[in-house]
């Protein structure tokens, strides 16, 4: 299977630009889809992420949508408020991202091979408080797990802002939308590969053999390709 990931948009529509996009079995996008870091106005986010729906539509056994903290914030039933949350915005997307959400268009995990990809990363931390001891599942059932929780109990993805926890979310017992790469890499589910966006890096770039960053769109024109058990770098 050849698969591609890409990166958090922040409603950059560069994904549009990737050649041979649709040549891909698998083509994963690792959420926040708003709060533009750069001079993308509120009614050009909103116009990429109707793209990127359509783009689901068109091929919903090919495209997965991942959800990730810029977008979790705008859905009605979330308490949390990240940086860049915008008022107006929410009354132009809260009602869309719900809709997303309950025709099922968007997900918290999605497991490739051996590979783990989700926002932010799963800590056994978080898994083991929300769902149970990950050391006894499968991959596969690790992934079920995640994707039924988010399905029943969303909030359970949310900040955790209980005494001591660090505001960035550099703890691990925070959420795979929220938890930062130093905690994920000292509590991470073992045995797989977790791809993750969330933490800005300049390249994508692997963090020992169990951890790679993909939010790079910000400076580099890169997506990750993932061919059976491999991973590339691909420039576009």
């Amino acid at each position: 299977m050849n698969s591609l990931v890409i990166g958090d948009l922040h409603g950059r529509n560069v994904w549009e630009k990737i050649p041979d996009l649709s040549t891909f079995d698998q083509v994963v996008l690792l959420g926040d889809y708003f709060d533009a870091k750069e001079d993308i106005t509120e009614e050009m986010q909103v116009e990429n992420f109707l793209k990127v729906l359509d783009f689901k539509k068109s091929n919903p056994e090919k495209v997965r949508l991942l959800t990730g903290n810029h977008d979790y914030h705008y859905f009605p039933f979330s308490d949390a408020v990240f940086s860049g949350y915008s008022e107006t915005l929410n009354a132009k997307v809260s009602k869309l991202l719900d809709q997303a959400y309950q025709d099922g268009v968007l997900d918290a995990i999605c497991l490739i091979n051996h590979f783990l990809i989700s926002h932010a990363g799963v800590t056994k931390t978080w898994f083991s408080e929300k769902i149970g001891n990950p050391e006894k599942l499968q991959l596969l059932e690790i992934e079920d797990a995640i994707a039924k929780l988010w399905r029943v109990q969303p909030n359970a993805f949310g900040f955790d802002n209980r005494p001591g926890a660090w505001p960035d979310g550099d703890d691990i017992f925070q959420s795979p939308f929220s938890v930062r790469p130093g905690s994920l890499n000292r509590d991470r589910i073992p045995n797989c590969i977790h791809v993750i966006g969330h933490t800005q890096v300049q390249k994508i770039t692997m963090i020992g053999n169990n951890l790679i960053l993909c939010d790079a769109l910000g400076y580099s024109r890169e997506a990750l390709i993932i061919r059976d058990s491999t991973v590339t770098v691909m420039e576009f």
